[in-house]
């Protein structure tokens, strides 16, 4: 296999701003474009922005609910054990994983008028992201007719969706530090 060439069928090399500026494709208050801006933070240029990025990677385990998958074992059991292993890599927990929990995800202003989205929620009061926010009194602004300013918005709250049940930091060394040992 040559890693040189792409084999991806879908680029994933994009820009919210350009791609999605109003947020019609993907929210600007979801939970990717609040961990993954992609060139929408104020204040902040895109290699600055990228300084903040992690590797990650979620891993489901147990069975899924029924309906949710073809061809697999399911557990009707609401309660049943399942759920998504979060994990990821970065040099630096404070500068990367911990700023964008802080300041992007529990940020109920974040991102704030980036891509001039008056249309649809006024750019500003996104809310906490819906998956990963700390804030369980803070909602989420959904409009009720999407692209129609008009209609108003409704206020919802993923608090019963995710539930963290732990969670640690981890030291993985390097390569090259290991060999110096």
């Amino acid at each position: 296999m040559d890693f040189n060439k792409p084999t991806a069928k879908y680029k994933n090399n994009f820009i919210f701003r350009t791609l999605d500026p109003k947020g019609f494709k993907c929210p600007a208050h979801s939970h990717i474009r609040k961990v993954n801006p992609r060139e929408t933070t104020p204040l902040t240029s895109a290699s600055g922005e990228r300084k903040h990025r992690i590797a990650r990677r979620g891993i489901p385990y147990g069975k899924p609910m029924p309906k949710i998958c073809d061809d697999v074992d399911t557990d009707p059991n609401p309660a049943g054990d399942r759920g998504l292993l979060f994990l990821c890599f970065q040099a630096n927990v404070e500068k990367q994983f911990e700023f964008i929990q802080r300041t992007w995800c529990d940020n109920p202003n974040f991102p704030t008028n980036i891509v001039n989205l008056p249309g649809i929620f006024g750019g500003k009061d996104t809310g906490d992201d819906p998956l990963i926010g700390q804030d369980p009194d803070e909602r989420q602004k959904w409009p009720k007719v999407w692209g129609n300013s008009a209609a108003g918005t409704a206020k919802f709250n993923f608090e019963a969706a995710v539930t963290l049940k732990g969670g640690e930091y981890f030291f993985a060394p390097s390569l090259p530090f290991v060999k110096s040992l």
